[in-house]
């Protein structure tokens, strides 16, 4: 499975398909009408896949860059562990036929993972964002510090707001 980006995608099927010599014995199918694509990033985003699933996630089960065949709730899907900002996350791709149920499976369990969020951010409990971020540190890496330092700031702008 190829995935690429949206803007990008029939550019880069046609690249493809001219790489395939005549005589190969492979196909390339276009599934976009065919597959979902549902991101879920974030510090909470193994505890919100690992309410749907029941698939092994921590780290060293599911490192970071590979795929794994799981089930969302009665949905087979495709996850890949995967992130563009350097927090926890994972792309699910499954059947379109089954968009909806994953999809309001998935985000059931993402609003309440959202909603701690936001309590914390609303009550500007610096305390108990320092701890979440705790849990999701190991991504940051040698920026931690400076991740830390941001976000805080951005949490005294959004206080300032209310």
């Amino acid at each position: 499975m190829v995935v690429t980006g949206g803007g990008s995608g029939m550019h880069d099927l046609a690249w493809l398909r001219r790489q395939l010599p005549d005589d190969e014995r492979v196909s390339i199918a276009n599934m976009t009408d065919h597959r979902f694509c549902l991101g879920l990033w974030g510090p909470r985003a193994r505890d919100v896949l690992a309410g749907v699933t029941d698939a092994a996630l921590a780290n060293d089960a599911f490192p970071y860059m590979t795929m794994r065949e799981v089930a969302i709730g009665e949905v087979p899907a495709f996850a890949q562990r995967i992130s563009y900002v350097g927090e926890l996350g994972w792309e699910l791709y499954g059947p379109i036929e089954m968009r909806n149920p994953a999809t309001a499976h998935v985000t059931s369990a993402f609003g309440a993972a959202a909603a701690e969020v936001a309590g914390i951010l609303a009550a500007a409990d610096r305390d108990r964002f320092r701890a979440l971020f705790e849990e999701v540190r190991e991504f940051f890496g040698p920026f931690t510090h400076e991740a830390l330092e941001q976000s805080s700031f951005l949490i005294d702008r959004l206080v300032e707001r209310q």
